[in-house]
């Protein structure tokens, strides 16, 4: 199962119903992980699991679920409790740029708690955290690019620099100079293409350099 805060993502199963063959007189008992899922009912032929959010699987099976009825325990049930955990950062690619002086894409996998790969394409948001902050003394005009949304398992974050058919100070380059000129702080959510829902995988800050593009200080 997973949990994605409160978002239910195609692809991915954020419940699932178990089901007794002694019918409605069933009790049901989380006997391991009760403050990773919970029941929808303690009686009765079928039950609807859901992960709680508070505390995610530390392994496969650490769920066990039991069915009792006509004075007879089933054995455990199994499950997992799982979540989009983290961001896995991959290679790092600058480029030229005939219309923003450089381009950088800075290559991801989503990462669930167990540091598994997500299994299929999920959606993921970009969302800005804080205002823009000018580190290039006297620096003007470099702006913070829309903000994005993606679907996949693994994805690329562009940065780019400045418009240079804009009067810019400085004027964006690609001959790796690292002078920072603007940074702001980006959270990415994973579970919805809406901005700033669903679970969240990684702050950072977003760095525009005179001649490329990163992020620092990531935390999930």
């Amino acid at each position: 199962m997973w949990w994605f805060d409160s978002q239910n993502p195609s692809g991915y199963a954020t419940s699932v119903v178990l089901t007794s063959d002694a019918g409605s007189g069933t009790e049901w008992a989380i006997i391991q992980g009760s403050n990773k899922v919970q029941l929808s009912s303690t009686y009765g032929e079928t039950v609807t699991v859901t992960p709680t959010g508070i505390i995610s699987s530390g392994y496969v099976g650490d769920i066990l679920i039991t069915a009792s009825a006509l004075g007879s325990t089933s054995s455990p049930f199994a499950m997992t409790a799982r979540r989009p955990y983290r961001l896995r950062a991959g290679t790092i690619t600058d480029t030229c740029s005939p219309s923003f002086g450089y381009t950088s894409f800075l290559n991801y996998t989503i990462q669930d708690n167990l540091l598994d790969t997500m299994p299929t394409a999920a959606p993921l948001n970009e969302q800005w955290a804080s205002g823009f902050v000018n580190d290039w003394p006297g620096g003007n005009n470099w702006t913070g690019r829309a903000q994005g949304s993606f679907t996949g398992v693994s994805f690329a974050d562009r940065i780019d620099g400045e418009d240079v058919t804009i009067p810019a100070n400085p004027m964006p380059g690609c001959g790796g100079n690292a002078a920072l000129v603007r940074h702001w702080e980006q959270e990415w959510r994973v579970g919805s293409l809406a901005t700033g829902v669903g679970r969240l995988v990684q702050t950072n800050t977003l760095e525009q350099h005179l001649d490329f593009g990163r992020h620092s200080n990531i935390r999930y």
